[in-house]
């Protein structure tokens, strides 16, 4: 992944967003399982 150029600071908000729903998501279902 190319971290220079003018969509860089984009991609990283983006990829770090990505993330942080994908962990959200995680939790949730984690709770509706009741493992929490």
């Amino acid at each position: 992944m190319k971290v220079y150029g003018p969509n860089a600071q984009r991609q990283i908000i983006f990829y770090s967003g990505l993330g942080f729903i994908v962990g959200v998501i995680i939790v949730i279902i984690l709770k509706g399982l009741g493992i929490t």
